[in-house]
């Protein structure tokens, strides 16, 4: 008898599982975790609230997020899935900020999504429009210029409701009133609600047509010691990404002989094969030395022949530093918050960087049984370098490897001689304007709200703020040099061109508001809610700019000093 033994291999078969998480509104849900069960495999739901996962079959897939109550899915085919996350029942009994009042979200009929101020303190952002990213469905957070003070984020609500490029931003209403978030210091922040539909956001009229964003600051507690905070942030910078861009310019001179020979082969090359031999040996050497033969002029080889890697320059890991001191606390029938904050932000690049010092007081007293008073008050000052970090990429596109950026404080210039004079130095370029830019902001509410009867409320409250921009700006003379002759290639302005800008701004608003809230509950079931209000609102802007050229001296760059008056605008 003979018997045939066969080895069998079973193949577990696997699936590509994508889908679309949502919350019940239908609203994707952003960084929603989905793993495999019992397995290593997993992955988050990207900006669309879509992932993809390749799973073993009959696997179960676990969804889990934040506020949200964990589903569990079964895997059987792969069939697209569509899971509707549920809040958590804690959750729907929190109460949110809504238009002039608040609501528990269960009784919420609008879109509203909460952010409160774990999730934001839990992150290293230049302000407070940056740390929303990715922390509430619906909402597209994305960060256009890394130009210290900026450096803002654009927000779109539901994606683009409009046309026109100047009216996307949603409404910003900061403790009741309109404000700019940005300003804010984020360690003062309570909590960020966000009105996302038509019916959530209606009270507000057309200037809620792109969404509304409500931000409530903090304050003290009742009965409570003070408790003095301490935050510091130090956060370092990169970039995230660069274009990589030739900068070994012994490659660039036969790259654009290339170049010059497919549009005219008759023409003679720009750069001959002896230079180009020339820089790469002194490539191979960098701490040789060069003497010029005109001067006599000795430098090193990397002075001399340089390769430039412009994008390590203009984009090198920069650090970062902020500082928050808080004290806060209240009494039987007071409480309070006072906080100072500090950020400093020197940009990847010199003349670009940014400081600014904020201040905030919070001070509500119950006067009598019925009603409290108090206000809300908070004051910014900003200085900003003049250079322009914006263009950074337009001056990279403008250069060549062949310049030797900054040494010994001075600029370099294109060291061959057969290059174009008009090959930029990026890092003259944003250095040739000095003077700073100063921001100082003034934001107060004050308010008084009665309680008339049981779930009768009314409040008062005006607000006044003041912006005060103040932009002082000159030339600066800086020259292009040459290291191997040791001379300078290119001047800087002269005297006769250099210009000096002064510019004021002044931008000044009141909100005066009125309402009146009525909250009952009828059988333990039955939620009724009414609301009267009235708001009046007053802006008024005015500024003056002026321009002069001419200076009597580089030392002394105030527009009074210019001699012919180039540019005066009001």
């Amino acid at each position: 008898m003979i018997f045939c033994l066969m080895p069998l291999a079973a193949l577990a078969q696997t699936y590509t599982v994508t889908g679309t998480v949502t919350d019940k509104n239908r609203e994707a849900l952003i960084g929603v975790s989905v793993a495999a069960k019992g397995t290593t495999m997993g992955t988050n739901t990207d900006i669309d609230g879509k992932f993809t996962l390749n799973v073993p079959d009959n696997s179960i897939l676990v969804f889990s997020y934040i506020g949200y109550n964990t589903q569990e899915i079964r895997v059987t085919s792969a069939t697209p899935l569509n899971v509707v996350m549920e809040e958590t029942a804690a959750l729907l009994d929190e109460v949110v900020v809504v238009g002039y009042g608040v609501q528990k979200k269960v009784n919420l009929t609008g879109s509203v999504a909460a952010v409160n101020s774990e999730k934001l303190e839990s992150r290293s952002a230049p302000n407070l429009s940056t740390m929303l990213t990715g922390l509430a469905s619906g909402v597209t957070v994305r960060q256009g210029s890394g130009n210290p003070g900026s450096d803002g984020a654009n927000i779109r609500i539901r994606g683009i409701g409009t046309f026109d490029g100047n009216y996307r931003s949603p409404l910003i209403i900061i403790d009741g009133a309109e404000g700019d978030m940005n300003s804010l210091n984020p360690e003062d922040v309570e909590s960020v609600s966000v009105l996302k539909d038509a019916a959530s956001a209606a009270i507000y009229g057309s200037r809620g047509a792109n969404g509304v964003i409500l931000v409530t600051t903090k304050k003290g507690r009742k009965n409570a010691a003070p408790r003095v905070t301490y935050t510091g942030i130090f956060s370092r910078t990169t970039a995230s990404r660069v274009l990589d861009l030739m900068y070994d310019y012994a490659d660039y001179m036969e790259m654009y002989n290339m170049a010059e020979f497919s549009v005219n082969p008759k023409v003679n090359s720009n750069y001959d094969a002896e230079e180009i031999a020339a820089w790469r040996a002194a490539k191979s050497d960098p701490n040789g030395i060069y003497t010029d033969p005109d001067n006599g002029n000795q430098v090193p080889n990397y002075l001399a022949y340089p390769n430039t890697n412009w994008s390590d320059i203009l984009f090198a890991p920069t650090h970062s530093q902020q500082h928050t001191l808080s004290i806060s606390g209240g009494g039987e029938n007071s409480n309070y918050l006072m906080s100072m904050n500090y950020y400093e932000a020197p940009g990847t690049l010199e003349n670009t960087g940014i400081d600014r010092f904020n201040v905030r007081v919070n001070l509500e007293s119950q006067i009598t049984n019925f009603l409290k008073i108090g206000t809300q008050t908070y004051a910014m000052r900003q200085r900003k370098d003049p250079g322009n970090l914006d263009q950074v990429n337009t001056y990279r596109l403008q250069t060549v490897g062949g310049i030797v950026p900054i040494h010994d404080g001075k600029y370099g210039g294109p060291e061959s001689p057969r290059e174009k004079n008009d090959v930029r130095n990026p890092i003259r370029d944003v250095n040739a304007v000095g003077g700073k830019n100063t921001t100082t902001r003034i934001n107060t509410t004050w308010y008084a709200q009665a309680e008339f009867y049981k779930g009768l409320i009314g409040r008062a409250s005006i607000n006044y703020q003041n912006l005060f921009y103040d932009s002082k700006t000159y030339s600066r003379q800086l020259d292009s040099y040459s290291f191997r002759k040791g001379t300078i290639l290119i001047p800087g302005t002269t005297l006769n061109n250099a210009t000096t800008t002064r510019a004021y701004e002044k931008r000044e608003q009141y909100t005066a508001n009125l309402t009146l809230n009525y909250n009952t509950t009828i059988a333990s079931d039955h939620d009724i809610s009414a609301m009267l209000g009235y708001e009046q609102f007053y802006f008024n802007r005015s500024g003056v700019s002026a321009r002069r050229k001419g200076l009597l001296s580089f030392d002394i760059p105030d527009i009074t000093t210019g001699a012919d008056l180039d540019r005066s605008e009001e």
